[in-house]
């Protein structure tokens, strides 16, 4: 089978921050626990490893000792549990991807309503939302959109993997109710680029997509909704094992992977690709 793999896929640059400073955090610190505060990348693999360094993940102050080693996840935290963590005297290490911070500074700042664009219950969503000082309302598609004030002028903040094709339609359903809006975050470009690249795949002839990530993912599951907007036949595979032989009634493949995807992930389903 020939794999053509996308030219931009797996680690985005904010996963791989957060995952080199555990890696750095737990080696300069043979003697103590590393906490992680929350699950620091949707992806089991990437979690497995941060396991076998020995570290712990947390997902309240309260389970932090006074004084501990504490990274700070990919998707951020809520201002709330930032402060009782300061209050505890531990020592943060934050890897909060910069985008995300800057959605949340956007959100300190604003002095209108917001429109967080967004998975509700997600973890960075919650993490913006504890940085909202007033009104809001998360927004995943259309429908969330009724009962809004339209003579309201509102603030829209994005989840930085927000699917293009909801953005996209939830703007225009804003359009249509004459609601006035200004927008003051976007998608982030990684996401946007990769998304691209998988559109890119399906001019490149090939018979089928496989999306390489966890199904928990918020980006990996918009990367498969690109490529299903193909038309060809599209499918999320968590790593090699799900390689098999349903796959071998096509001559070739295109291959991309979530930004949580490891590398090392991604040649190892290549590889098995390619011996079907």
């Amino acid at each position: 089978m020939k794999v053509v793999l996308a030219e931009t896929s797996g680690f985005c640059g904010g996963v791989r921050k957060a995952v080199d400073k555990v890696c750095t955090v737990a080696a300069e610190n043979p003697s103590s626990t590393v906490y992680v505060y929350g699950e620091l990348a949707h992806n089991r693999t990437v979690m497995e490893h941060i396991f076998s360094l020995g570290a712990v993940v947390v997902h309240s102050p309260d389970e932090v000792p006074d004084g501990a080693l504490v990274v700070i996840r990919a998707h951020g935290i809520t201002d709330a549990d930032r402060a009782r963590l300061l209050a505890k005297d531990v020592v943060l290490f934050d890897a909060t991807c910069p985008n995300v911070l800057r959605n949340q500074n956007a959100a300190r700042k604003s002095t209108r309503p917001i429109l967080l664009l967004g998975i509700a219950g997600h973890s960075e969503v919650q993490a913006i939302e504890g940085s909202i000082g007033g009104w809001y309302r998360v927004v995943g598609d259309v429908s969330d959109l009724e009962g809004l004030d339209s003579s309201s002028e509102y603030d829209i903040i994005v989840q930085t993997t927000f699917d293009s094709m909801r953005f996209d339609a939830i703007v225009a359903g804003l359009d249509e109710l004459g609601i006035r809006y200004r927008v003051l975050s976007r998608i982030c470009l990684a996401s946007e680029i990769r998304r691209k690249a998988v559109l890119a795949l399906a001019a490149k002839g090939v018979d089928c997509i496989l999306i390489a990530g966890d199904s928990r993912s918020a980006n990996t599951k918009a990367l498969l909704r690109e490529a299903e907007s193909t038309g060809l036949p599209s499918f999320l595979i968590e790593n090699v094992d799900e390689v098999d032989s349903r796959f071998s009634c096509y001559s070739s493949v295109g291959l991309s992977a979530g930004s949580s995807t490891p590398d090392d992930v991604i040649k190892e389903i290549a590889r098995r690709l390619e011996k079907l």
